[in-house]
């Protein structure tokens, strides 16, 4: 499943939102930023995972650690 369906599921579950009677237009904006703070995190959580490895691939991009400690 792409990172952007799972930010689309997990970003409000997660971060939340500003108050619990919001009117449409902000329930959807507020959503969208939810996602993108969701995908921040992922890139984050993603960077620390592949970190002590040697070479790591996320999202297509190829991380390589120049840590010695393996």
């Amino acid at each position: 499943m792409p990172t952007s369906n799972l930010a689309k599921i997990f970003g409000p579950t997660v971060v939340g939102y500003s108050t619990p009677d919001l009117v449409p237009d902000d329930l959807l904006i507020e959503t969208k930023q939810q996602a993108k703070v969701w995908m921040v995190l992922g890139q984050i959580l993603a960077k620390e995972h592949c970190r002590a490895a040697i070479k790591c691939t996320y999202n297509s991009v190829t991380i390589e650690s120049n840590s010695n400690n393996h």
